[in-house]
């Protein structure tokens, strides 16, 4: 079996998905992108409700819902008082 270290850019290239963090579990402060993120992102609200905004959308979001963020794509995301 064949080990790839996350942080080395040329073993990455090499996987087609791979998870860089997982397991937060806190009040989702306010995080805002104007610019995206380097990598495409997956946010699931396992309790509590938010808001997310992209694309000129603003959407709330609460538990059981997933969204996905592609890379570079300006967003904002937040909890809208509860957990999330």
């Amino acid at each position: 079996m064949r080990y790839f270290r996350f942080h080395d850019e040329k073993a990455r290239r090499l996987l087609p998905l791979y998870i860089v963090t997982t397991g937060f579990a806190h009040p989702q402060e306010r995080r805002y992108r104007p610019g995206g993120a380097d990598m495409h992102h997956i946010l699931f609200v396992e309790d509590g409700e938010g808001i997310f905004e992209a694309d000129g959308k603003r959407l709330a979001v609460g538990a059981g819902s997933a969204v996905f963020i592609k890379k570079l794509l300006p967003s904002l995301y937040e909890s809208s008082g509860k957990d999330f």
